[in-house]
C-alpha cells in the first residue's frame, strides 16, 4: 500500500480534487484526532 500525503491549506476544492486525479489517488482519508480546521484560516498555518 502507498501513503501519500499532501498540504492543502492553501488550495481551493477544485484544485485540490485535480492534484488527487492527476495523481491517481481515488481515496482521501482525513486522520487529524479533530477533523476539520483547527484555527480560522488566516491563523492556520
Amino acid at each position: 500500500m502507498t501513503v501519500w500525503t499532501i498540504g492543502h491549506s492553501e488550495r481551493g476544492l477544485s484544485e485540490l480534487a485535480a492534484l488527487l486525479a492527476a495523481h491517481g489517488v481515488e481515496l482521501v482519508a482525513d486522520v487529524r484526532s479533530l477533523p476539520g480546521p483547527g484555527l480560522p484560516r488566516p491563523l492556520n498555518f
